[in-house]
């Protein structure tokens, strides 16, 4: 699991150095997600607005302890993967959007396990100030690879997200 997160470190370098500078808005977001086909960790990323499109990189941990009884298994999850959106309207407060996030997932339950998500979604701005806004997203989650047994996944997400420009 570290030789895969260590491979990814320099895409995630290029994109946090290079691409704000070409940037109308480059800002701070952190979210959270839930699906029907299973949670995912909470995440802090970087979003780079350029109308009529925006393009986030995130990252996500979580930790359970299922100190159960009859069930000792602790669940690590870790969560890169990035969206990409299009403003259908980008003039007002509100600015409705449509896109997609990709999103590579590592598991530790009872042993190593990744799959990948593919969401489609509809979702809606709403910037508060200058420099903040909150959002909400509706879609579908498309998941492949093995976790809990299960190969391919389909089920609906929603998520909330705050965003602070620079």
């Amino acid at each position: 699991m570290v030789r895969k997160i260590l491979f990814l470190i320099p895409m995630a370098l290029f994109l946090l150095c290079a691409t704000p500078a070409m940037a109308e808005d480059v800002g701070v977001q952190f979210g959270s997600k839930w699906s029907s086909i299973g949670g995912y960790p909470t995440t802090i990323g970087l979003k780079i607005v350029e109308h009529p499109f925006s393009f986030t990189a995130r990252g996500g941990l979580y930790y359970f302890d299922k100190d159960t009884p009859g069930n000792n298994e602790d669940v690590t999850w870790l969560t890169l993967g990035g969206t990409v959106d299009y403003y259908l309207r980008s003039e007002d407060k509100l600015k409705p959007y449509v896109g997609g996030d990709l999103d590579l997932h590592f598991y530790e339950i009872d042993d190593n396990e990744t799959s990948i998500s593919l969401n489609p979604h509809f979702g809606v701005e709403y910037w508060i100030e200058e420099r903040f806004s909150v959002s909400g997203e509706a879609g579908l989650g498309f998941g492949f690879g093995e976790v809990y047994d299960i190969e391919e996944r389909i089920g609906t997400t929603t998520s909330i997200h705050a965003t602070y420009y620079f």
